[in-house]
């Protein structure tokens, strides 16, 4: 047993299938759909799936992009200004140094212009810094970052007034309360840095974990609609086979002669109404087949009384045997004949069970069929083409991640630089520790100097490392982001083909309609032979009637002359018995169709050639003659009256399947192709 079998056997035995067919019969009772609507609600359910899918990923990858842009533009931002203030820091520190060594005033004119300059300056980066502070802690920042400054501000005042004065005690402030603002500013900005540094760690974790949650919703939308379309798909699929192989049960029943068959199938659709005329049809065969089998009870019967009145009256003499001849001639084409029409009506039967089962399944439902497709093929396009945006978005933001690594690249070279000069200031600061120690006393005070310029570029180096690990780490964090837009982009490239196919799936069906219209050409060609069977049955019944009116002259003559030709009712009676066979056989071929109550009553054909016989074996007077000549000429007129009947209803059948013959052959082109489409399927 296949895998496939093994799953359907644990589907029927679970009762899911059962549970599933009610589940679509209440609705389909509820709502009362069309075959059109019941499809284009599959289509619709995949569309809504699609969308929601689509809309899924579209407000994840917003998400991804906020909290991306939040820690580029917020932190990256607050690091830039803190580093770009500690460099500032150390180039004002640098220059009261400077200031407090230089003895003209022109130099110190230029430090102090270069001192405004960078005090500007920090008060800039502090308000660019104030800007993007937005949580409490970054505004308890910023406060004792002003705070610090202006004490910094106050100390490096009171050395350049001192400076003035007294560079020994200059050099002694510096040292002092200065040192001890810039080591207390510069920690600050530290913690600006490190608290930056883990919201940027904080913002990975973060940015991580809503690409893991995206998958996962995204991975239960698709398994919920694709459950959903699934299961809606199945239980379409079983309530049109659950209906077609009733339909196709039930005539195969028919073709048997069985006409007690139902096709018993309720519904709303195309489907409910093919049922309906199917069982139509079965009811007028009903009505046919049973006035063609009274007749031939009928005509068992008086054929019988014919053959017994024949053979009393064959005692009178044999003047009428040429005129009995012609009446048994006439009567025994008419009999032919008959038969003949009897085979044509089989014939025109089993054509209108064609036209029934292939009409009623193709016309009403082909052209609402294909302009659903056309929607749906439609309706993929235009997803197709938001899936196509959402990946040049996602390209869009790959690029922009690329020019930003370029960016961290740059700043890791200046960085590079920074360090770079940091060691040349080391070299410089230790050169003039070595200088000042040979001064002696008189190099001390330079020997400070040299100690903290050495003990800046030991920070500035410090500091350069810590940036150059932040921007690797920031680095290795856009090749992880890069990569997952990547493997979305890929995604949505399998999306995209996805939809190509279940477009190209479309294309298919289109062409399997159009395929239905051969079909649609065979019913019309189908019409005709039933349009031709028809007139030669009208032919046949006027042949029939023109001999039974030959026949009734004749036998006229024979009442005239029925003392004279007496002895010709032999041949009538062979004639009637012929008659009798005749009708036996159109007898039994009625009986081969089974239907539910009894259309000859308790009397059957061997029942009346019984009652015949008992009739021969008794003793008639010869004036019984005159009687059965009588009856005979009522038979005649009885049959002729029959037989017109007949060709009124043949011949209205005629013209109105004439009519639909001709909207058979005006539909022909439309479908005929989707006509063997459906064949195909089945």
């Amino acid at each position: 047993m296949t895998t496939k079998k093994r799953f359907r056997t644990a589907l029927k035995k679970s009762g899911i299938l059962s549970l599933l067919d009610r589940f679509y019969e209440g609705i389909d009772s509820r709502f009362k759909m069309r075959l059109s609507q019941k499809l284009g609600l599959i289509i619709f359910v995949t569309f809504c799936g699609i969308v929601l899918v689509g809309a899924t990923s579209i407000v994840q990858l917003s998400r991804l992009n906020s909290d991306m842009e939040k820690a580029l533009t917020e932190n990256l931002a607050a690091m830039s200004l803190a580093e770009d203030m500690k460099v500032q820091l150390s180039q004002y520190d640098r220059l009261i140094v400077n200031y407090i060594r230089t003895d003209t005033n022109d130099g110190r004119k230029v430090l102090q212009t270069s001192l405004e300059k960078l005090n500007l300056q920090m008060k800039q980066n502090m308000e660019s810094y104030e800007k993007i502070a937005t949580t409490d802690d970054d505004q308890k920042k910023v406060a004792e970052l002003k705070k610090n400054w202006q004490a910094y501000s106050d100390a490096q005042n009171k050395v350049i007034e001192q400076s003035l004065n007294s560079p020994v005690v200059a050099f002694q402030l510096w040292e002092g309360n200065l040192s001890a603002s810039y080591k207390k500013l510069t920690s600050t900005l530290d913690d600006i840095n490190n608290k930056n540094v883990q919201v940027i760690q904080n913002s990975k974790s973060v940015l991580h974990s809503t690409y893991v949650s995206s998958w996962v919703i995204t991975l239960i939308v698709i398994a919920v609609i694709a459950l959903l379309a699934g299961a809606l798909g199945l239980a379409t699929n079983r309530y049109f086979l659950k209906r077609i192989n009733r339909l196709v049960e039930v005539n195969k029943v028919l073709a048997d002669g069985d006409l007690r068959v139902d096709p018993n199938i309720r519904a709303h659709d195309e489907l409910g109404q093919l049922a309906t005329s199917t069982s139509a049809v079965i009811a007028n065969l009903r009505v046919i087949i049973g006035q063609v089998g009274e007749a031939s009870y009928q005509v068992a019967a008086a054929s019988q009384r014919m053959a017994v009145s024949a053979e009393e009256s064959n005692r009178a003499g044999q003047s009428v045997a040429v005129t009995v001849q012609e009446v048994a001639e006439g009567t025994s084409r008419q009999v032919e004949r008959s038969q003949d029409s009897a085979n044509l009506m089989n014939e025109l039967a089993h054509a209108v069970g064609e036209i029934t089962t292939t009409m009623d399944m193709i016309v009403g439902m082909a052209e609402e069929t294909s302009q659903v497709a056309s929607i749906g093929r439609e309706v993929l396009e235009t997803t197709s083409e938001q899936i196509d945006g959402i990946r040049d978005a996602n390209t869009d933001t790959v690029e922009a991640f690329e020019e930003m690594y370029r960016q961290l690249g740059r700043i890791i070279e200046i960085v590079n630089v920074i360090t770079e000069i940091a060691a040349q200031t080391n070299l410089l600061a230790l050169n003039a520790a070595i200088e000042a120690a040979r001064a002696g006393e008189h190099g001390r005070g330079f020997a400070i100097v040299a100690g903290e310029v050495k003990l800046l570029a030991d920070q500035s180096s410090k500091a350069a490392n810590e940036v150059r690990e932040i921007v690797s780490d920031s680095q290795a964090g856009m090749e992880t982001m890069k990569a997952a837009l990547a493997g979305t982009n890929k995604r949505v490239g399998e999306g995209v083909r996805a939809m190509n196919e279940t477009n190209r799936s479309f294309e298919v069906i289109l062409a399997s309609i159009e395929e239905m219209q051969e079909q649609v050409k065979s019913v019309a060609s189908t019409t005709d032979a039933i349009a031709k069977s028809t007139q030669q049955v009208l032919g046949n019944i006027e042949d029939v009637a023109a001999i039974t009116e030959e026949a009734a002259a004749s036998v006229e003559e024979v009442s005239a002359a029925t003392q004279e030709q007496l002895a010709g009712m032999q041949e009538i009676s062979s004639a009637a018995l012929v008659l009798a066979g005749l009708a036996e056989q159109l007898d039994h071929s009625v009986r081969r169709f089974k239907m539910e109550e009894a259309l000859y009553g308790n009397t059957s054909f061997f029942d009346t050639t019984e009652a015949a016989d008992a009739a021969e074996d008794s003793d008639q007077p010869a004036e019984l003659a005159i009687a059965s000549a009588a009856a005979l000429a009522d038979l005649e007129g009885l049959f002729i009256e029959t037989v017109e009947e007949v060709a009124d209803e043949m011949e209205e059948d005629d013209q109105a399947e004439s009519a639909a013959t001709e909207s058979a052959d005006a539909d022909e082109t439309d479908t005929s192709e989707r006509a063997k489409a459906v064949d195909e399927d089945e």
